[in-house]
């Protein structure tokens, strides 16, 4: 996944328990899938009410190659700048987005 840019989406769960599904950048950190989000967007206030999340991420030149993972995400601010940089690389020239202040990790508990 390093090589090239991947997204994926993220579920995670809303207040009501009904699922809330978005596109994503996908990083791999320690070894763990890792995606932006800014304070404010429904993702970091979804995971602050309830951790659960899962992540699809399919392989673009091969449908039949993916990798999804669920368990419990966690919400830190390390190394989101680098990341948010990263990501503006992969844009190839688009509009960055606002900047990210906060990554979520995934990892099963």
């Amino acid at each position: 996944m390093a090589k090239l840019p991947y997204v994926g989406v993220v579920t995670t769960l809303r207040d009501d328990g009904s699922p809330h599904s978005t596109i994503v950048w996908v990083d791999v950190d320690d070894g763990k899938p890792s995606f932006n989000t800014a304070t404010g967007r429904a993702k970091p206030k979804h995971l602050e009410h309830n951790p659960h999340a899962s992540l699809l991420v399919v392989d673009p030149n091969d449908s039949y190659k993916w990798v999804a993972v669920s368990g419990h995400a966690r919400m830190t601010e390390d190394g989101a700048a680098d990341r948010q940089a990263r990501e503006e690389v992969r844009r190839q020239g688009r509009v960055p987005v606002a900047q990210a202040d906060r990554t979520a990790r995934q990892g099963a508990d």
